[in-house]
């Protein structure tokens, strides 16, 4: 019986005795032919990330390796270190039980103060710290940048601090690498960054405090200098300086960078110069008008550094305080181990003071311009508190360490020898609740 409308259906060859398709194979049936075999090429994604690294230079290449390694060792250690500090032995299984403890031994001294203005604002900061001190006296970059990130992430401003500093940190290492490898080369560029996590601050690169992203900001700021990107090199210096107000004193480092690019002739400056000091005067000026508007006094962050018992002294008055912290204090009777910070702080501003004359000779005058600014703000406060971690965001104090560390290995021993155990003192300290500086 004939179908009408249906098509004629192929004809399928008759296997043979032998198992094989004998005559013909039909149109239809062409597709089941074997066919070359073809190896599957990576994802389209995957060439443009490989083809992306390719293309980065060298220098940075192995800035990038470096700056990311070194920091993701530095904050597994540091944690090791402040949960076994913290909770002993035990650690694993408290924080297996109750895993939010894992921030409680952050939450001490300043991070307080960063975690109440993140949360609450200035105004009522002090109110839920402590009504004896101002929390205007800290700048606004870290706390608002603690805010945003907990918002965003809908997580605590205490973690969100610690994601900024560990952050923040490979991005400064990252720069000082690179910073370091353009006068120095590679191996005095991993040994700045050595010197960067070694120092007896570094132990303040683990916790919530704002140096991580003071560091970041003056690196990038000399480094976007070195290449000519002077609005660049002064939009750092803004965030700089919103993140510690003294760093105000990186602007004349910048220009002192700048004039030694055109050869100290004043011919050769033009009006691009003005890129390192706008950026820096408009957001101090923008956080002077909100201070105004907000507690009606414009210059009240300054005036709260006398609440923290910081006020203008010669530097001989610091000196002083200096030797009464190293021959008056009850440490040296088995006593009060916060005797033992403040002197640690003493000798890191003379520490500071040695490796400036030592990068007079050796560095780029804008850096030499940094560190002599950066001895006299700190010699000036009247009291040797918090040395360690204020100098920290001095970013040629790690390039004068790599050079000296590269070329003289017994130097880098004494080094290491000396800084690394400070350093976990001063983690110890900060952790348990102790003065750390």
């Amino acid at each position: 019986m004939d179908v009408v409308g249906q098509e004629e259906l192929p004809v399928c060859p008759s296997p043979s005795a032998s198992g094989r398709l004998d005559g013909p194979v039909p149109e239809a049936l062409g597709d089941l032919q074997p066919r070359p075999f073809h190896v599957v090429a990576a994802p389209a994604p995957a060439r443009s990330v490989r083809a992306a690294w390719r293309a980065v230079e060298p220098p940075w290449r192995r800035a990038i390796v470096v700056g990311l390694g070194a920091t993701a060792v530095f904050r597994l250690i540091t944690i090791a270190v402040a949960m076994e500090r913290a909770y002993s032995a035990s650690a694993p299984s408290v924080l297996l039980r109750h895993p939010g403890q894992f921030l409680t031994p952050w939450r001490q001294w300043d991070t307080k103060w960063f975690d109440a203005i993140a949360s609450v604002g200035y105004a009522r900061s002090s109110a839920a710290v402590d009504a004896h001190f101002d929390g205007t006296a800290f700048a606004p970059a870290y706390p608002l940048g603690m805010r945003a990130v907990a918002l965003v992430l809908h997580i605590s401003p205490l973690l969100a601090g610690l994601l900024i500093s560990t952050g923040a940190l490979a991005v400064a290492l990252v720069g000082l690498h690179r910073l370091a490898d353009l006068d120095g080369g590679p191996v005095v560029a991993g040994a700045a960054v050595a010197a960067a996590l070694l120092a007896p601050g570094s132990a303040f690169f683990a916790v919530p405090y704002s140096e991580s992203l003071s560091l970041a900001t003056v690196v990038w700021a000399l480094l976007a200098a070195r290449r000519g990107r002077w609005w660049l090199a002064g939009a750092a210096a803004a965030l700089a300086v919103l993140s510690k107000y003294y760093l105000a004193i990186l602007v004349v480092a910048l220009i002192v960078e700048y004039l030694h690019q055109q050869d100290w002739s004043a011919r050769r400056i033009h009006r691009d110069i003005v890129g390192v000091a706008i950026p820096p005067a408009l957001a101090l000026g923008a956080w002077t008008v909100y201070m105004g508007r907000r507690f009606g006094q414009p210059l009240r962050f300054l005036h709260a550094e006398g609440t923290w018992k910081h006020h203008l002294a010669p530097p001989w008055t610091m000196v002083q305080v200096a030797l009464q912290d190293i021959t008056k204090r009850h440490y040296l009777s088995g006593g009060n181990t916060a005797g033992l910070v403040y002197t640690f702080d003493g000798v890191a501003l003379l520490g500071l003071v040695a490796i400036t004359v030592y990068a007079a000779r050796r560095l780029r005058p804008a850096y030499t311009v940094l560190l002599g600014l950066g001895v006299l703000t700190l010699s000036t406060t009247g009291l040797p508190v918090s040395i360690n971690r204020y100098m920290i965001p001095l970013a040629p104090i790690y390039l004068g360490l790599g050079l000296l560390l590269a070329r003289h290995r017994n130097a880098e021993r004494a080094f290491v020898a000396v800084s690394v155990p400070i350093s976990l003192y001063l983690l110890d300290h900060f952790v348990t609740g102790r003065w750390a500086g």
